[in-house]
């Protein structure tokens, strides 16, 4: 688990909250996967299709 966030006072800080959320993959192994690339940093972006999006 990350730690609590460090405030650096940006104006952008807390346009974090406004960002759709969703989970990792359509099951708990697959998300714990996807976490750990992540985590290692090989897994830098995700994105999704069009037709999901709002």
């Amino acid at each position: 688990m990350i730690g609590e966030k460090q405030r650096c006072g940006c104006s952008w800080e807390k346009e974090w909250e406004t960002l759709d959320r969703f989970a990792f993959g359509d099951e708990p192994v697959l998300a714990d996967r996807l976490l750990d690339l992540v985590l290692r940093g090989m897994k830098t972006a995700t994105c999704w299709s069009v037709e999901e999006g709002k």
